[in-house]
């Protein structure tokens, strides 16, 4: 189970939200983000035959994507539910450990070029229908250097609907990322 610090924090540039610094752990690293405090965790991390989820936060309480099967478990993104207006779900990861593993030059070649945390990223709209839930509409990815010398870290951000403010609060989660290397090796793995 990946464990969480949090620590509150206050917004002054918005008296509408409470916001709180969480840490995220897995494959390695610590990830580190100042984000609404509604955004809870709210399905449990995992790690997956490539990568492995860190965290999987939402401002409302979707259904768990996971069920026991013959064999483990069975997953299933859209099992969690439709988004409320204004609902957002954000899903943190490490990724692209295979099969190859990717060439970072290939994982950082599409997408609008930026720098988050300190490291290289890249910003690419998503496609709505690989959300966490149903009913999102507008999707974004960012693929960041993780430090590692495989894979990368990677945010969805899904929402539905639009607002400035929810815009603008997206933006300060971003720019407030920060990754450090987690040398207890919490959290999930990719196997």
């Amino acid at each position: 189970m990946t464990r969480a610090s949090v620590s509150p924090r206050n917004n002054q540039d918005s008296t509408r939200l409470a916001w709180a610094r969480r840490t995220y752990y897995g494959a390695g690293v610590g990830v580190t983000l100042t984000l609404p405090a509604a955004w809870a965790p709210r399905l449990p991390p995992m790690g997956f035959h490539y990568g492995a989820t860190l965290a999987y936060l939402a401002s409302y309480p979707p259904r768990p994507i996971c069920r026991p099967a013959r064999h483990g478990l069975t997953c299933d993104p859209r099992r969690a539910g439709p988004y409320p207006p204004g609902g957002i779900t954000l899903t943190v990861t490490v990724a692209g450990f295979g099969p190859g593993p990717i060439p970072q030059q290939q994982i950082f070649a599409t997408g609008t070029a930026m720098v988050i945390g300190g490291r290289r990223a890249v910003r690419r709209p998503s496609d709505p229908a690989g959300c966490v839930g149903t009913g999102a509409t507008n999707a974004v990815s960012y693929a960041i250097e993780d430090g590692l010398t495989v894979g990368y870290l990677g945010l969805q951000i899904c929402w539905r609907g639009s607002s400035p403010a929810l815009a603008a609060d997206i933006r300060r989660v971003v720019r407030s990322l920060r990754i450090a290397a987690d040398p207890w090796h919490r959290g999930p793995w990719p196997d």
